[in-house]
């Protein structure tokens, strides 16, 4: 395996740790902190749209560094699946909190945007390279805004994501009757930053890109 290979697959491992463990922390807190079900809709909002939005959208922005001994229509389609899980529990999430609360906070309306841009960007991306899909030259033109748009959404994505942590602490005590989970949700949020982080590299690495 050249050296490459090697550099990709290691950020890909830390990044894959990092995102589960982050994603283990907030089930355990969201869990000491009633239920994750329709009985507590801000729980159901915070686990859909992490494992939406943050830890889906990061595995299928992955999925064509790390598969490069797949073909590339399916990892195509791959990406183009777990990036429709992401929207389906995002839409949950979305039902979830307007359940509760019709109110915007900054992590709300960054929220918002970074949902409506995935939602452009999923229907672009499938009509352009999927079906009924564009020629050669016009999908190698638009590849690169598709690719680095992407990215955005993404960190956009982890930034709400950290945002909502962080409100989240404020309010734990409440939340979790007099539990304290700051350390759990502290632990959460530097991991959360550390997957994106590490997930864009492996993206927009040129080193990295598959041949």
């Amino acid at each position: 395996m050249e050296g490459s290979a090697i550099a990709r697959y290691t950020v890909f491992i830390i990044a894959q740790c990092s995102g589960l463990i982050a994603l283990f922390l907030i089930i355990a807190v969201l869990s000491n902190c009633g239920s994750i079900d329709w009985s507590s809709t801000i729980n159901v909002h915070a686990f859909c749209m992490f494992f939406g939005m943050v830890y889906l959208q990061g595995l299928a922005i992955s999925a064509f560094r790390v598969l490069t001994f797949v073909d590339r229509l399916i990892v195509k389609m791959l990406h183009m699946a777990v990036n429709s899980g992401a929207m389906i529990t995002s839409v949950v999430a979305l039902i979830a909190v307007f359940e509760r609360s019709r109110t915007f906070s900054l992590h709300g309306v960054i929220g918002l945007i970074t949902f409506i841009l995935f939602a452009l960007q999923w229907f672009i991306g499938f009509f352009s390279f999927l079906y009924p899909k564009l020629d050669d030259e016009k999908r190698a033109a638009v590849m690169p805004y598709h690719r680095v748009g992407g990215a955005v959404i993404f960190s956009l994505a982890v930034v709400t994501a950290v945002l909502g942590i962080s409100s989240f602490n404020s309010f734990s005590k409440v939340l979790c009757l007099l539990r304290d989970v700051s350390d759990q949700l502290i632990a959460a949020g530097v991991l959360t930053l550390l997957y994106g982080i590490l997930s864009v590299i492996l993206v927009q690495t040129k080193g990295f890109k598959r041949r």
